[in-house]
């Protein structure tokens, strides 16, 4: 096998790539791009309206102008086209909190050494963060999902399906897409009760109130919602040991209606472990978080499904970002 060749300054671009994101995160939780967004203006008012200091400011805007997320002309600054539609919160393309999820979780890759060390996590999950990092996490979910889920609902067909359950669905994202393409379908979002506050709003915002709705619960301790005919598993495996996914899905295919169908999207390992990348670092990622959780390679999917009662257990021909995939089953 022919290894590719890394030279020394592209291993240095690697090491210090953390500056660059740090500065965008500074960016984002500072709310920089939202103030930028309406207007010119100088960093000495932005400091004022920020409560921040103005010198620091001028510097982190510097940045950004050389990041080429920021314009500068003479002593104002503006935001870039990309600022404006991808990293202000209120543009409808935003992935501002995907951005602010991710600056919570740079202290605990800092010390990634100290948990390959002790093969233990170093971060408290974000279902149990406080309240301002679980928010951002549950947002940045939907930011993520938002642009996911219209790709990969086109992908699945459920056109002969009444009523789908989300397991663990967040801020409910899925479903929505899920039933605003098939307008037969209704849906339920089951969650932790601390998300619902997000679901809620995130419904009401696509205004299905009528049709999507939210029940408190833990999945893996509390009777899930039954006798719906399908059930869709969206990036919640990847948080568990084997153990705990197999009693999950043996739990979610006994709540299924007969016939019922049963869909799993993750991130997805080749069988080798050869990558693809993002799922090999998200492995990592479960690391620092979790006890037990990682990514898994397509035939321990298979396996975990076919072991836990599903039937006609196969991968469907949808990819999304990052190497994520789908997985089908039968009841």
């Amino acid at each position: 096998m022919n290894e590719s060749v890394v030279t020394a300054e592209e291993l240095l671009k690697i090491s210090g790539g953390y500056w660059r994101s740090n500065v965008l995160h500074a960016g984002i939780r500072l709310g920089v791009f939202e103030e930028l967004a309406p207007d010119p203006t100088s960093a000495r008012d932005l400091a004022e309206r920020l409560n921040v200091d103005e010198d620091a400011l001028c510097r982190l805007l510097t940045a950004l102008v050389g990041m080429g997320l920021v314009h500068c002309s003479g002593t104002e600054f503006s935001s870039t086209e990309t600022s404006r539609r991808f990293l202000a919160r209120n543009s409808g393309e935003s992935v501002a909190s995907m951005i602010a999820h991710h600056s919570y979780l740079a202290e605990s890759w800092s010390c990634l050494h100290e948990s390959i060390r002790s093969g233990q996590p170093n971060r408290e999950p974000a279902s149990q963060s406080d309240s301002e990092a679980r928010d951002a996490f549950l947002r940045g979910m939907f930011d993520q999902a938002m642009l996911v889920a219209p790709q990969l609902v086109r992908g699945i067909d459920i056109s002969d399906r009444k009523t789908l359950l989300d397991i663990g669905g967040g801020p409910g994202t899925y479903s929505l897409h899920f039933c605003a393409r098939n307008p037969q379908l209704e849906a339920i979002v089951f969650d932790l009760p601390t998300t619902q506050n997000v679901a809620d709003s995130t419904i009401a915002r696509f205004q299905m109130e009528d049709r999507v709705r939210f029940i408190g619960g833990d999945f893996l301790e509390d009777p899930i919602p039954s006798g719906c005919d399908t059930v869709w598993i969206s990036h919640i495996l990847h948080s568990f040991d084997d153990e705990t996914c197999r009693k999950l899905l043996t739990k979610v295919m006994a709540s299924l209606a007969p016939g019922g169908l049963l869909f799993v999207h993750d991130f997805i390992l080749n069988n080798d472990r050869s990558g693809p990348p993002f799922p090999a670092m998200f492995s990592l990622n479960m690391l620092l978080a979790t006890t037990g959780g990682r990514t898994y390679t397509a035939t321990e999917f298979e396996a975990m499904l076919t072991d836990s009662g599903a039937h006609n257990v196969r991968r469907l021909p949808v990819v999304g970002p990052n190497d994520s995939g789908v997985f089908a089953a039968t009841v």
